[in-house]
């Protein structure tokens, strides 16, 4: 890892293998926090809950592209260092850099949309919480019962914070819904 980071150019580009490297350190970046957080070892260090953090954003039920960069400045902070933690550990080109935020500010806006296309990212990548996702955590606001990943669904399903969304999703299914009928 420090062989890569030392021997960059300042005018080189990131080859394939690096460019790998880094994506897969930025994505796995958020899971410290989530284990600490987990185990209960950041709890005497909070001010507010989590769900204080993000009450500003998720004042919208349903919410709409441009509300996901409406945040408490405490919740932009929080964010913004598991954002940029995995660049700042592996120091990447700045190309990759840039892509890095772009693609984070695009999956923001995407999953704030409301809308499920046949161009959204869930339909390519099979572990991509998408709009719908995302839509299930705004309705259960005050409950505090779901899908608290801000992109990909395997911690919320390690940990069984999707419950309620699996559910929902089974009912929505034609076949179940016929069954319940006919009881």
């Amino acid at each position: 890892m420090q062989y890569l980071i030392t021997h960059f150019s300042d005018f080189q580009l990131a080859c394939l293998g690096s460019f790998f490297l880094h994506e897969s350190v930025f994505f796995l970046s958020g899971l410290p926090f989530i284990y600490l957080e987990r185990a209960g070892l950041l709890s005497k260090y909070k001010i507010q809950t989590l769900d204080y953090w993000a009450i500003n954003m998720c004042r919208y039920a349903t919410p709409f592209g441009l509300t996901s960069e409406y945040a408490h400045p405490a919740e932009i902070l929080f964010l913004g260092f598991a954002t940029i933690i995995g660049p700042a550990i592996t120091g990447p080109h700045l190309i990759t850099l840039w892509l890095w935020m772009v693609l984070r500010v695009l999956e923001t806006v995407e999953a704030h949309c409301g809308y499920h296309f046949p161009w959204s990212l869930s339909n390519f990548i099979p572990l991509y919480g998408g709009a719908d996702f995302h839509d299930y955590h705004h309705r259960l606001l005050y409950t505090k019962s779901g899908n608290y990943s801000s992109t990909f669904t395997y911690m919320d399903w390690i940990f069984g914070t999707d419950k309620g969304y699996r559910k929902l999703n089974e009912l929505k299914k034609p076949g179940v819904e016929e069954s319940s009928k006919e009881k």
